[in-house]
């Protein structure tokens, strides 16, 4: 659970990716904000992987409260939650347009492409 207590300007959490999971921070932690504006910012190690499907958000604007991903030089894998993420990643060849459209109808069906689950 992460509780924000700002009662101005932005407060911003940072983590590692690596202090998510079984034994650390929940894959279903409970962001709570306040009226001002939160920022949580994870970044990974290379080859690192980050599940934020199951997080939670109260009191938070999404668009306005901001989460801020940055990736290393390898082949990370993250799974976005359901607000309004950012990645930060090194070069733009290292974004497919799978995972630029994840959350899209269009990206889940470039993401079976990819997969090999749908052949043309």
């Amino acid at each position: 659970r992460g509780t924000f207590v700002n009662s101005s300007g932005t407060t911003t959490a940072t983590f590692n990716a690596a202090q998510f999971g079984a034994g650390k921070i929940s894959n279903t932690a409970l962001f709570t904000g306040t009226t001002q504006v939160q920022a949580v910012a994870v970044n990974l190690s290379a080859g690192g992987s980050l599940d934020m499907s199951g997080w939670t958000f109260a009191t938070w604007t999404s668009g306005t409260d901001i989460i801020t991903v940055t990736g290393a030089t390898g082949d990370e894998t993250i799974v976005g939650s359901s607000q309004i993420d950012r990645f930060v990643v090194g070069a733009t060849n290292q974004v497919s347009a799978a995972d630029r459209y994840g959350k899209a109808a269009y990206g889940k069906h470039l993401r079976a492409v990819a997969d090999g689950k749908i052949r043309y």
